[in-house]
């Protein structure tokens, strides 16, 4: 190989390693709402799981897509995509929901406990001239579950959420 061709070799992967090394996605649970399942299969309810992402970048983002997977064991574990399709502004947010197909023996198994739970993915983004970017997401916190007259209501513990 030769010299300039192991140069222009070397300076490829050192734009692709700075590239890669950009900021990463903030992503923030927001809320749960729960309700009837008409969509999710097998599930009595569904629980809706309000997420908040961030473009991490000082420029517009086409968000795509979050890739996911939502645990609170024993509670539910459950994976998916959710197509976002949205233009962000340079280090502005949109809400994205995920649903949760829960069932009746679900929520009496959640008995009236804190539940951790966690949130992680991918965030995949346009980021112009046909370029694909990717961010690392992570979130964790609480969820309870408290009796009500009409059954069982999931709740987001208040300042749970990292």
């Amino acid at each position: 190989m030769s010299y300039l061709a192991r140069h222009v070799l070397l300076l490829c992967a050192v734009l692709l390693a700075s590239a890669c090394a950009g900021p990463s996605a903030n992503v923030r649970v927001l809320g749960v709402q729960q309700g009837a399942s008409a969509d999710v299969a097998v599930a009595d309810e569904v629980l809706v799981v309000f997420v908040q992402v961030e473009n991490p970048t000082s420029r517009d983002l086409e968000l795509e897509r979050l890739d996911y997977t939502l645990a609170a064991d024993p509670f539910f574990a459950t994976r998916g995509s959710v197509d976002i399709g949205r233009s962000v502004q340079a280090s502005g947010s949109t809400v994205v929901e995920i649903a949760v197909g829960i069932t009746n023996a679900d929520l009496e198994k959640a008995g009236e406990s804190r539940l951790p739970y966690a949130l992680t993915g991918t965030l995949i983004a346009d980021a112009g001239s046909g370029t694909e970017s990717r961010w690392r997401v992570e979130a964790k916190g609480a969820l309870t579950a408290e009796r009500a007259s009409d059954g069982v209501r999931v709740v987001l513990v208040p300042g749970s959420y990292e």
